[in-house]
């Protein structure tokens, strides 16, 4: 069960813990130094009272419910939320990358553009793969359980709008910790915290999953603005807004649109719109003129290459 689970967790760290200890020991060499500890602890102690913010944000919602809200409020939340979990496993592989990527180029002058134009890409991949889940949840809902579980997909777009915000202040917050201001990060999290919890306290005995849902996403919403303002006075990035706001129209045209698609059976509808939204968001795009000439050329290249590859494995 659960603890088995936890177990397999504890192991698998445990195991990657002594073998990034032995490669470690063996490029380092032991030492004290004071004016490093004094250092490194002023960049990483703030991170303690952050997490734990942070993990106020994800928990605190949930064990409201749990004791304002019936079992089965409680279970289709859970649902719910596994749409969630689809996109951010993509969210954490992308921010995997990302920090690293950041930290090797933020020293270099191009540096923040570079980083305004993957915030673009980025945007790109995770908002269409948040749209595409709010067009196929509650067909997968009706496809793969039985009725009484369909209610959760009124919960699932707060959630992945809440996962979306999360996404976007973690992307931008790397240049706080890049200039070494890390003690700002449990002043952001914490009050985000706070808000997740008062509100929450406040909706959820009314709105139940509905309110826990919108608690959370306007905390990670309060979470990003804070962390915005914060992150612009410290490690200015200049985002290409114009792109970014055509991106997000021709998301809300498709998810209009596509919405009403409804044929006779659900995993037709599925299957329609799904594959209808690629073609969507490339029409709109080009019509809104977000592909800039360099770009369209690397795609035809890339195009021409996948076609020449393609013709060869005929």
């Amino acid at each position: 069960g659960a603890l088995g689970q936890i177990t397999a967790i504890f192991l698998n760290a445990m195991v990657f813990a002594a073998i990034y200890l032995g490669i470690t020991l063996k490029r380092v060499t032991l030492g004290l130094s004071r004016t490093h500890l004094k250092k490194y602890l002023a960049f990483g102690l703030p991170f303690v009272p952050s997490g734990l913010a942070r993990w106020t944000i994800s928990l605190s919602n949930v064990l409201i419910l749990q004791r304002s809200a019936s079992l089965e409020e409680v279970a289709l939340f859970s649902l719910a939320f596994k749409f969630g979990l689809v996109l951010d496993i993509v969210v954490i592989a992308i921010l995997t990358a990302w920090e690293p990527f950041f930290y090797k180029r933020a020293g270099e002058e191009a540096g923040p553009h570079l980083f305004a134009q993957v915030a673009t890409y980025t945007w790109l991949v995770v908002g269409g793969l948040g749209v595409a889940i709010l067009l196929g949840a509650q067909q997968i809902l009706r496809v793969a359980t039985t009725p009484e579980y369909y209610g959760a997909g009124l919960a699932v777009a707060p959630v992945v709008v809440g996962i979306l915000l999360r996404a976007a202040y973690l992307f931008n917050v790397q240049g706080i910790s890049f200039k070494m201001k890390t003690g700002y990060l449990p002043l952001i999290d914490g009050m985000a915290a706070v808000v997740c919890v008062g509100m929450s306290l406040v909706l959820v005995p009314t709105f139940g999953m509905m309110g826990a849902a919108f608690s959370t996403a306007t905390a990670y919403g309060s979470q990003l603005a804070l962390g915005f303002v914060l992150s612009r006075r410290l490690y200015p990035i200049p985002y290409q807004y114009l792109r970014l706001t055509k991106i997000s129209a021709t998301f809300g045209a498709c998810l209009f649109v596509l919405l009403q698609v409804n044929l006779a059976s659900d995993l037709a509808t599925l299957f329609v719109r799904e594959a209808m939204l690629p073609l969507m968001m490339a029409f709109g795009l080009v019509i809104l003129r977000v592909p800039q000439a360099g770009e369209l050329a690397r795609l035809r290249r890339i195009g021409d290459q996948l076609g020449g590859w393609i013709r060869r494995q005929a």
